[in-house]
């Protein structure tokens, strides 16, 4: 489930849903610069950028929009997509984490994560 933009107004013409998250519409989709109306559910926003990176004008929806206002209507670069609806990530008592640490060679060491912090690099000590 998520947001769902189209390319022609009334949810008519190519369409494409999208997740929670940021997403860069590239020069060679179909959708770039070519969004004309979306369908927002409930406890769902969408943010429209007219650049790729989040930025230039923008517009903020919470509704289904059948047809999208002249400053973004067939101008959107990039989305953001954000749901109160959308599941919690999992949680797990595993608190285990990977590194990789350049100084000591070290790749791939699982070690256990102390206090919510991640902890120090291994250092070498001359002489022992």
């Amino acid at each position: 489930m998520g947001v769902t933009v189209y390319s022609e107004a009334d949810y008519q013409g190519k369409s494409a849903e999208l997740g929670v998250g940021w997403h860069k519409l590239d020069s060679n989709q179909a959708l770039n610069n070519a969004i004309t109306s979306v369908r927002v559910p409930e406890g769902w926003t969408v943010e429209l950028f007219d650049g790729e990176y989040q930025s230039g004008a923008k517009v903020k929806l919470t509704a289904d929009t059948p047809q999208l206002p002249a400053s973004i209507n067939n101008k959107a670069s990039s989305v953001v997509v954000e749901s109160t609806n959308a599941p919690a990530p999992e949680q797990s008592d595993d608190d285990w984490f990977y590194f990789e640490d350049s100084s000591t060679g070290n790749r791939g060491q699982k070690r256990k994560r102390r206090g919510g912090r991640r902890p120090a690099p291994a250092v070498e000590r001359p002489g022992k």
